[in-house]
């Protein structure tokens, strides 16, 4: 695993965003990524909630429980507060989605939740659903996305107001010191 730091503190960057996107094709290190900043992360008040996603959870039934069951491992008493969005058999509205906004606004110190696979979500529902959650987080919740495909969200309003961070293909291919580093480690060829 080659160590980078300078995506990294892309993604940190992400503080002072509601939306932080990698967007790039399949094998470009996204998901690895995104897992060596969860883990790289210094800071004692910022939690992460992940959310790894599969074509089984284009359903607002099993989609937003999961988000639920994931943010409730870092906020103590969401999955009760959010009793309509954990419960499967429930529709998941905006009045469903403003209680969980609301139980997140009360969390002290960052919250980060990270969709990973993004592009598998094809339900206009759940897609409509996350971006009324992005369009009113609190400035202390911030969602990442990973995605091989741009999402029907409104990216260029959020880019132009500061509120969107992006890593794409470009981005996420290796330097040549990167390149170096990963085979001389892996193959020991001392470049």
């Amino acid at each position: 695993l080659v160590v980078r730091q300078r995506l990294l503190e892309r993604l940190d960057a992400g503080a002072t965003a509601r939306l932080t996107l990698l967007s790039a094709p399949p094998g470009f290190g996204k998901t690895t990524l995104l897992a060596e900043w969860a883990r790289a992360a210094t800071d004692p008040v910022k939690q992460v909630a992940w959310v790894s996603l599969d074509a089984g959870d284009t359903d607002p039934g099993s989609f937003w429980p999961y988000v639920v069951a994931s943010l409730a491992a870092l906020v103590p008493g969401l999955g009760e507060a959010c009793e309509d969005l954990a419960d499967a058999g429930r529709p998941a509205g905006p009045e469903a989605i403003t209680t969980l906004l609301n139980e997140l606004a009360g969390v002290a110190g960052d919250v980060w939740l990270v969709l990973d696979d993004y592009h598998l979500l094809v339900n206009n529902d759940v897609r409509d659903g996350v971006r009324f959650l992005l369009e009113h987080l609190p400035p202390q919740v911030h969602v990442l996305i990973s995605t091989r495909v741009d999402p029907d969200l409104p990216l260029s309003r959020w880019r132009g107001r500061g509120e969107l961070v992006e890593l794409r293909a470009a981005d996420l291919r290796f330097t040549r010191e990167e390149a170096t580093e990963y085979l001389n480690a892996a193959s020991g060829l001392e470049l």
